[in-house]
């Protein structure tokens, strides 16, 4: 069978998670770098990659996001009180 935590199983939990992520925090705080918020695993520079159009990513701002993530989650079965 399928390894990992039961959880990340729901296709709903995995992108909760995604929008969750505060890239600009990650980006502004931790690496301090001037790096680009990334929203997928292959870097932005890389030659002839073209980033997928993410609809929330450019158009949703973080608290709309986490908003998002918590309606995912509680369509998944989670919330405040489990």
């Amino acid at each position: 069978g399928e390894k990992g935590p039961e959880a990340l199983k729901n296709v709903n939990v995995r992108k909760a998670l995604a929008y969750a992520i505060d890239r600009d925090i990650i980006v502004e705080r931790i690496l301090q770098g001037g790096q680009k918020p990334s929203y997928n695993w292959t870097h932005w520079a890389i030659a002839d990659f073209e980033p997928p159009e993410l609809d929330w990513a450019d158009n949703m701002d973080q608290a709309q996001r986490v908003e998002k993530a918590k309606e995912l989650l509680a369509e998944a079965g989670y919330g405040p009180d489990n």
